[in-house]
């Protein structure tokens, strides 16, 4: 599928990848040596909603969702089994006023016992996991790999999804390693259509050379983050959107 007017709301990360298009943007503070867009916070929380979104497309049966008027030029290839990585694999790319971003994924689903599911079903889907590379060029230059391990904890009359997994890759040349994602957990929301609620519990944790970054999620579309300078101890605390990537300061 190709589009130059609607882009598919699943495609969205694509272009909204935090600071990898945004100018920085300084906090109150405002040094030089700390921005809050930088490339992690942001595309580290924004990307975490997509991956539990992308799981809920297999199982509601569909390869793309609502559409947005953001003038895009995108490919997207559609969900497919691929017998040779016994998994689900989809691909898309967009491009943007000569920047591009290519996206891979990659899903197993496991029932109760363990045992690889070729078919996914949430009523028999015991957990999965979610492998994800992202690659771009826009104002930034960035190559991430998000890997998922996700647990569906049924209840009775509720179910939620917990998120375990780390990211790794390069941001402008520099290493983002050593980044964890903590029991992040999302309820499931069945009415008016199955989707996945925003986080409201669970943390990533990002070990950058000169500073470190923690993400806490509360349960809004906005989560908590705490920059710390390595240095002298410094500490810088703002909001990010988590689906835009956005930084919100005040």
């Amino acid at each position: 599928m190709k589009s130059s007017i609607f882009m598919c709301l699943a495609a969205l990360p694509l272009i909204a990848l935090t600071g990898c298009n945004f100018s920085p943007l300084q906090t109150e503070n405002d040094d030089p040596q700390i921005t809050v867009e930088d490339g992690n916070a942001g595309s580290a929380s924004l990307e975490l909603q997509d991956m539990g979104d992308a799981a809920m497309e297999l199982w509601n049966g569909t390869r793309e969702s609502m559409q947005d008027t953001i003038n895009i030029d995108i490919t997207i290839i559609p969900w497919k089994y691929n017998a040779t990585v016994e998994g689900w694999v989809r691909e898309a790319k967009g491009t943007l006023d000569g920047g591009e971003v290519t996206r891979y994924d990659t899903l197993w689903f496991y029932d109760a016992s363990g045992a690889a599911q070729m078919i996914p079903s949430m009523a028999t889907t015991a957990s999965y996991r979610h492998v994800r590379s992202v690659n771009g060029t826009y104002n930034n230059t960035f190559t991430y790999r998000y890997e998922m391990n996700v647990v569906l904890e049924k209840g009775a009359t509720d179910t939620v999804f917990v998120f375990n997994g780390t990211i790794n890759g390069e941001f402008n040349g520099e290493s983002v390693d050593n980044t964890v994602i903590s029991n992040v957990k999302r309820k499931l929301i069945h009415l008016p259509f199955r989707w996945l609620a925003f986080p409201h519990e669970g943390t990533i944790a990002i070990d950058r050379p000169f500073k470190t970054v923690y993400i806490e999620f509360g349960g809004a579309q906005t989560a908590k983050v705490t920059v710390t300078r390595k240095s002298d101890g410094k500490t810088w605390v703002y909001t990010i959107n988590i689906v835009t990537g956005r930084a919100v300061i005040g």
